[in-house]
């Protein structure tokens, strides 16, 4: 009596989960519009979004259900989610040829929408934050191959930090609003400060743009001194030390002239 009644139990279980596999459709017998990208955050900031849709077959509308993708010419799984009007939507996980997971999380609307995680294909944590439409907010981190941070911070507000790969750190920043903006410092993979300053987001260019403002410095590798002076909204004023020599620039006025993007990356 025992022996049925768990075999009963086993199949009100298993039963759903059969028939929910069986229901999920293969990428592969669905029309497919547009090509695929492939999803790399490392170039930041991201746009993660997924140009495919995918349509139903019989009558080329936009499909909409459970799916499941493999690998060429293999029964590794490469894929599996959910479609809405075509596009990814809800929880999706991406899968390499060896079986382990690359990365996981949430779409909305064919775009990655709130906490992911990505791994290298020997399960080593790769990243994990979280995206609104696309871009990077909150909270971050990077990993390299070997486990160690490579980035950690937040894109959105606040402080960020990169390293080298032997731990080093290699820079220190400040984000506002999604943009660099604030003081900033870089060091050599020897630990040596590089170069240290203020940089004022002015909307121009691209994510590490702006311009420099107030005390700057530059060092070499072996810590002597190479750049030291004063910005004033992206222009040299005043006395800056230039490689050994003394050089005299107009006075750092609060009226000073008009701004001089400089890309400090």
């Amino acid at each position: 009596m025992r022996s049925a009644l768990l075999v009963v139990l086993a199949l009100i279980v298993v039963r759903p989960i059969v028939l929910e596999a069986q229901q999920r459709r293969s990428l592969g017998q669905l029309v497919r519009r547009g090509s695929e990208v492939e999803i790399n955050s490392s170039d930041l900031p991201p746009e993660l979004s997924d140009p495919v849709q995918y349509l139903h077959p019989a009558n080329f509308a936009l499909y909409t259900g459970p799916v499941l993708g493999l690998h060429d010419n293999s029964r590794a799984v490469r894929v599996w989610g959910t479609l809405k009007n075509g596009r990814w939507d809800g929880l999706r996980e991406d899968y390499y040829a060896n079986g382990q997971l690359k990365s996981r999380g949430n779409y909305k609307n064919g775009k990655w929408d709130g906490p992911f995680e990505r791994y290298y294909d020997n399960g080593q944590l790769i990243e994990k934050g979280t995206l609104k439409d696309g871009a990077l907010v909150g909270p971050h981190e990077y990993f390299w191959p070997s486990g160690r941070v490579k980035v950690r911070g937040n894109y959105a507000d606040g402080p960020l930090e990169d390293y080298y790969a032997n731990g080093q750190l290699k820079s220190r920043r400040n984000y506002k609003d999604g943009k660099w903006d604030g003081p900033f410092e870089r060091y050599y993979d020897n630990g040596q400060l590089m170069e240290k300053g203020t940089l004022k987001y002015d909307g121009i260019w691209w994510w590490k743009s702006g311009h420099l403002d107030g005390p700057y410095e530059e060092y070499w590798p072996d810590g002597r001194a190479r750049v030291r002076g004063t910005w004033k909204d992206g222009e040299q004023c005043g006395e800056w030390l230039e490689e050994g020599e003394t050089v005299t620039y107009p006075p750092c006025s609060s009226d000073q002239g008009s701004l001089t993007p400089m890309h400090v990356g």
